[in-house]
């Protein structure tokens, strides 16, 4: 079965995205969660801290007209929606739980039915102060403490749901936690598999490709690729191994074309691959040129990055170029042996003048 780099690698990209993202939504969601979760605690809260304000005023509420009946002290107003459990029971309710709600449904009579009790206590206190006193203590008192049992409810199941909410707010903590953890773990799994895959199927094939091909640039046309993977990178070295077969055989000749030297020649005359020991430069003769007489310099020529030695005859119409051509590869040839006939007249030069020269001083 062919194995695509291509797809694979899109796999593993779409794969570590895919991680990525869903580490980041599951993130931005608990976030909210618990957003959502502190604001309903602070609702909650809210609810809770009313009901026990409203019952501190209330039991307040309750010995100012105590004072009122049994002191001559001013009685407490009459409307009731101005003291702090008036706002609540007839404002924002703050909760949507049902139980909450019941509750403050069946406050809001009682609380209404308590603040007109004043002005009954006052009506009765005009006339008998003893029957306002009895009033207060039989019906006041009674739905004052069926007021507050009301309240008392409110506050214990507001406690409930203060606490469940910040238990449901430490386990959902906990859980985004873990959960964060594991998505950032494969995240970063997707991204290591990515880079190893990357590093081991396509960066290292590349590197050993690239090895494998370098005696193109010398010439040698004899390429073998021990690369063999049913991947694109596989197809790749097939392709070169193809495309020197192809070639191979074939030569340009200027003016003549690209001619098959197996079938001109025969097999024998087809090398896998040759050396170029030297590069000969034909140039037609200049009489106004100066040429180098005895070779004592060394000239190079560079093919593929490669240095080789090259040299350039002036030839006229009518020479033997074969031998001269023939005479400058055997001289290149002792040369590389180590005898260099320019070096070698010079130096006896030198040799038999500086003889001269020490005789005619003495």
């Amino acid at each position: 079965m062919r194995k695509s780099i291509k797809r694979t690698v899109f796999i593993r990209v779409a794969a570590a995205l895919l991680s990525i993202l869903l580490f980041s939504g599951v993130t931005t969601f608990n976030l909210l969660r618990v957003e959502d979760m502190q604001e309903r605690n602070a609702q909650t809260v809210a609810v809770l801290n009313n009901a026990q304000s409203a019952e501190t005023a209330h039991y307040r509420w309750a010995l100012n007209l105590s004072n009122a009946l049994y002191a001559g002290g001013q009685f407490p107003g009459t409307d009731d929606t101005q003291c702090v459990l008036g706002k609540w029971v007839y404002g924002e309710a703050g909760t949507d739980n049902a139980d909450i709600l019941r509750l403050r449904s069946e406050i809001q009579p009682l609380h209404k039915q308590l603040h007109q009790s004043v002005g009954e206590a006052q009506s009765l206190m005009a006339t008998s102060p003893a029957q306002a006193q009895k009033y207060y203590q039989e019906t006041i008192q009674s739905n004052l403490g069926t007021l507050v049992g009301k309240l008392d409810e409110v506050i214990k199941k507001a406690t409930e749901l203060t606490q469940e909410s910040t238990d449901d707010m430490h386990s959902t903590i906990m859980l985004m936690q873990a959960i964060t953890a594991v998505c950032l773990v494969l995240a970063l799994f997707c991204l290591i598999s990515l880079v190893v895959y990357v590093l081991k199927n396509v960066l290292a094939p590349i590197l050993h490709i690239t090895r494998q091909v370098q005696p193109l640039q010398e010439g040698k046309l004899d390429l073998a690729l021990d690369h063999k993977t049913n991947d694109e990178l596989g197809d790749l070295a097939g392709t070169l191994e193809k495309s020197m077969e192809l070639i191979r055989g074939y030569m340009e000749l200027r003016g003549i074309g690209v001619i098959d030297i197996s079938r001109l020649l025969g097999m024998g005359a087809i090398k896998l691959n040759q050396e170029i020991d030297l590069v000969v430069n034909l140039e037609p003769w200049d009489d106004k040129a100066v040429y180098d007489r005895f070779g004592l310099e060394s000239h190079f020529t560079e093919i593929l990055g490669v240095k080789v030695p090259a040299a350039t005859i002036p030839v006229k119409p009518g020479r033997n170029l074969a031998s001269i051509v023939e005479v400058a590869a055997m001289n290149n040839r002792n040369r590389k042996m180590g005898h260099n006939a320019a070096q070698e007249l010079t130096d006896r030069m030198d040799k038999l003048f500086q003889e001269q020269l020490e005789g005619g001083e003495n």
